[in-house]
């Protein structure tokens, strides 16, 4: 069960992304840490270090969707508002837009720190214990 949770995850092809696919990524994230924690007390500790990567995944893959959202939302918003409205918001739409732009940059390396031989490693061990 635990490895069906971790193959969505381990299977996703980072490099072919969009937005939507990275909210469903998100989501599998989920499903794997929930299992995990559900399952952690007959689990080897090795689980909770495996749980704190999936965190982090979940994490940045989290904080990528709410500045999509947001950004989105802005851009419907500043459509129908009068010009001198604008400006405050197309500011903050421009640092969502920024904080977004710097979240896909960062987020091959947090994709490379969770696929590392050493979380599977620490999800074998885990499991092991069943």
């Amino acid at each position: 069960f635990l490895y069906g949770c971790y193959e969505p995850v381990r299977a996703f092809k980072l490099e072919m992304a969009s937005i939507d696919s990275l909210h469903a990524l998100r989501i599998e994230f989920k499903r794997l840490r929930y299992a995990l924690e559900f399952f952690a007390a007959v689990l080897g500790s090795e689980a909770a270090l495996v749980v704190e990567e999936v965190k982090a995944m979940q994490d940045h893959l989290g904080e990528i969707n709410d500045a999509a959202v947001a950004i989105r939302l802005l851009q419907e918003f500043l459509q129908g508002e009068e010009p001198e409205i604008d400006t405050g918001v197309a500011a903050y739409l421009e640092h969502r837009q920024a904080e977004l732009s710097q979240l896909l940059a960062t987020l091959p390396a947090a994709w490379d720190r969770f696929n590392r031989p050493q979380v599977r490693h620490d999800l074998a061990l885990a499991i092991a214990h069943l």
